[in-house]
């Protein structure tokens, strides 16, 4: 059993992304429904980035929220439209490459943060 699917079946709730975090970050800016190298997420952010933090993408950028804030919308319709190309089983996530959960999060951080202001 998965350590996903062992933490699910104990109420706790994972965000996952394969192949790598930056998947999340990159459906910021591009549609991707293909396997990529671990390397080419790095060089296609950099690519992206650019324009809004000095020419390149940095694993540890501080606020990266503001960075891709305006991009939010777009990336949980990426991530949604990723995970519903999928024919397998939900829980199978090594299948699912490229695939992310993230948006998930995102979208309950997001109603949590407009109900504290």
């Amino acid at each position: 059993m998965s350590r996903l699917k062992r933490a699910e079946d104990n109420g706790i709730k994972v965000a996952w992304s394969n192949e790598r975090f930056e998947l999340w970050l990159l459906l910021h800016f591009q549609t991707l429904n293909a396997t990529i190298s671990r390397d080419q997420y790095i060089t296609n952010l950099n690519k992206h980035f650019k324009s809004i933090n000095n020419g390149c993408y940095d694993k540890n950028i501080k606020n990266i929220f503001d960075l891709t804030k305006d991009y939010v919308d777009i990336a949980i319709e990426r991530s949604e439209k990723l995970r519903n190309q999928y024919k397998v089983n939900n829980s199978n996530y090594s299948k699912m490459n490229p695939g992310t959960n993230v948006d998930i999060l995102v979208k309950e951080l997001i109603k949590v943060t407009r109900n504290d202001t």
